[in-house]
């Protein structure tokens, strides 16, 4: 994280599960996160689904 700083970036947390993980990631100035805590895995037709159904919602 102190790279990524260094250079202008935002560093995102991988793998984060649980509250507790996601609130140690952000005490140590991780800027976004993504796992399980945020959104469990979806099939590709749940994902068409998805993306289809928020595209229609946009237009």
């Amino acid at each position: 994280m102190a790279m990524a700083r260094a250079l202008g970036l935002k560093v995102v947390a991988e793998g984060v599960e649980t509250d507790e993980i996601w609130h140690i990631m952000q005490d140590q100035g991780c800027d976004f996160g993504h796992g399980w805590l945020f959104g469990k895995p979806v099939s590709d037709i749940d994902y068409l689904r998805l993306v289809g159904t928020a595209t229609s919602a946009a237009s």
